[in-house]
């Protein structure tokens, strides 16, 4: 569903790249293809985002886990999730590199017995 979904919004992408392609020739060509270029670059961002969601998750999901153990060690966020997260750093030698390759490697896992579901 999600990749014919982000098919749809790359080929409506891809009809306003057709429109800006469209401009008369004027020296001022690119005031006038602009709005459809922004429209054409917005909407073929999110096709590349929802085609490729999974691989988006990969590296934000451990950045973030990363992001909360940090702030957490700062005692800059102290909720509950944050105070696991660092505890799980701590585990881990407090090697952010290491904490990041174990959450990468659990969402690996994840996504992979998902699919078999």
């Amino acid at each position: 569903m999600r990749k014919n979904i982000s098919g749809i919004i790359g080929m409506i992408s891809f009809v306003f790249v057709g429109f800006a392609s469209g401009a008369k020739e004027d020296p001022n060509w690119l005031a006038i293809a602009r709005p459809y270029l922004i429209i054409w670059a917005i909407l073929l961002g999110i096709a590349i985002v929802l085609y490729n969601w999974n691989y988006v998750r990969r590296v934000t999901y451990p950045a973030i886990i990363c992001i909360w153990a940090y702030l957490y060690e700062h005692q800059i966020l102290t909720s509950e999730f944050a105070k696991h997260t660092y505890r799980v750093y701590s585990y881990f030698g407090k090697s952010y590199k290491r904490l990041y390759l174990k959450v990468q490697g659990a969402f690996d896992c994840y996504v992979e017995n998902s699919a078999n579901i």
